[in-house]
């Protein structure tokens, strides 16, 4: 068991340090997001934040769908699609940094 260990404790480390880095940085940044978010109307946070759950589960739903070989939906719904998350991301930016609401 050790000797298996052994051959990949470099690997090993790697995997642990960027793990580290990865939730230094979250503890780092997310103080900033609190700063963005005083002040935001929480119902169109709301709103956004249970469009980009609504879409998951739907990404989701046609991943299974796609798995079994039973997704009739063509390419191009797939690549309108695709642009949803690029504007749910404009809206959110644009209700943190703008505050149109």
């Amino acid at each position: 068991m050790q000797a298996w260990i052994s051959g990949y404790y470099l690997w090993i480390k790697v995997v642990h340090l960027i793990a580290i880095i990865a939730w230094m940085a979250g503890l780092f940044y997310l103080p900033r997001l609190f700063v963005y978010h005083v002040g935001v109307n929480a119902k169109s946070e709301a709103t956004c934040v249970v469009f980009l759950v609504i879409f998951q589960h739907l990404l989701d739903y046609w991943r299974k769908q796609l798995a079994l070989g039973t997704c009739v939906r063509t390419a191009s719904f797939f690549r309108l699609i695709n642009e949803v998350p690029t504007l749910l991301l404009i809206v959110i930016i644009i209700s943190v940094i703008i505050k149109p609401f």
